[in-house]
C-alpha cells in the first residue's frame, strides 16, 4: 500500500504543478486580452474625442443626428450613419414612419440653424430642410432618407 500511496502522491504533486502552469498561461492570456481591449478602447476614445466638426470646434457641441430610412431600401440608414460618424457626427438610425419618401430632407429641431450648414455641404447642396423647433428632442437634427438616396456622392464612392 505504501508503494501505491507514493505513486498517488507523486501523481497528485505533478498534477498540481501541471495545473499551476496551465493556470499561469491562462492568466497571462487573460491579461493580454484585457490589455488589448483596454488599448483598443483608449484608441477609440481618443479618436472620438479628437473627431470634431467645424461647428463643434466653434461651439463645443457635438451634433446628434437621428437618421430615418424612408426609402424602403434595407440598410440605407446604416450607410448614412456610418458615413456621418466618419465625419465626426454623433448618429443613430432606424426606420421612418413610412417608406414612401421621394426626397431626402433634414429636420432641424434646435434653434441654431448653423448646425445644418456644414451637413448640407457634406451631403448634398440640393438637400431640402425644414425647421421644426422642438427642444424636447434628444437629437438636434433628423435626416429622413428618401428614394433619391442614390444621388448622394459618398454612396457612389462606396459602391
Amino acid at each position: 500500500m505504501k508503494f501505491t500511496g507514493r505513486y498517488t502522491l507523486i501523481f497528485l504533486i505533478s498534477l498540481l504543478l501541471f495545473n499551476c502552469n496551465d493556470s499561469n498561461e491562462q492568466d497571462i492570456i487573460k491579461i493580454n486580452r484585457f490589455e488589448l481591449s483596454k488599448n483598443q478602447f483608449e484608441i477609440a476614445r481618443l479618436k472620438y474625442d479628437n473627431c470634431k466638426t467645424s461647428y463643434e470646434k466653434k461651439t463645443d457641441h457635438k451634433i446628434i443626428i437621428d437618421i430615418k430610412n424612408g426609402s424602403g431600401v434595407k440598410g440605407v440608414a446604416k450607410k448614412f450613419s456610418d458615413y456621418l460618424r466618419e465625419q465626426c457626427y454623433d448618429t443613430y438610425y432606424g426606420n421612418w414612419n413610412n417608406f414612401n419618401e421621394s426626397k431626402t430632407y433634414l429636420i432641424l429641431h434646435k434653434l441654431d440653424e448653423n448646425m445644418i450648414i456644414e451637413l448640407i455641404d457634406l451631403l448634398n447642396d440640393n438637400i431640402n430642410f425644414e425647421i421644426i423647433h422642438d427642444l424636447k428632442k434628444l437629437e438636434d437634427i433628423t435626416l429622413v432618407i428618401g428614394k433619391d438616396y442614390k444621388n448622394f456622392n459618398f454612396l457612389s464612392i462606396e459602391q
